[in-house]
């Protein structure tokens, strides 16, 4: 039981990461990515088992994280209207994930 929770706040923690890294609102990123049932603990997992640099690593995989952050924005989004900081949220993902792409194709 104690190996589940350290595994939970684990995985936690390693989402703040990736919502630092792309500079947005950790509360509202984890948040979207649940209302979409992403895995937590998927993502930290390719993160310790990539070959990569660790910053490129953690760079691809909040890249990846861009589309479900979204998806889910847009049902925290349906769920409560009139809360400004989901939009903003919603900007600074695209913009993350525009830069990101640029970065790529160059």
């Amino acid at each position: 039981m104690i190996k589940f929770w350290w595994t939970v706040f684990r995985s936690s923690k390693f989402m703040n990461r990736l919502a630092n890294e792309i500079g947005v609102d950790r509360s509202i990123y984890k948040t979207a990515l649940t209302e979409v049932g992403v895995n937590f603990a998927l993502y930290e997992g390719m993160y310790q088992q990539s070959a990569d640099s660790k910053q490129a690593t953690l760079r691809n995989l909040a890249l990846l994280s861009c589309e479900p952050a979204v998806a889910g924005a847009a049902v925290l989004q349906a769920k409560f209207p009139e809360q400004d900081g989901i939009r903003e949220f919603v900007r600074q993902i695209l913009r993350y994930a525009q830069s990101g792409s640029e970065t790529l194709q160059s």
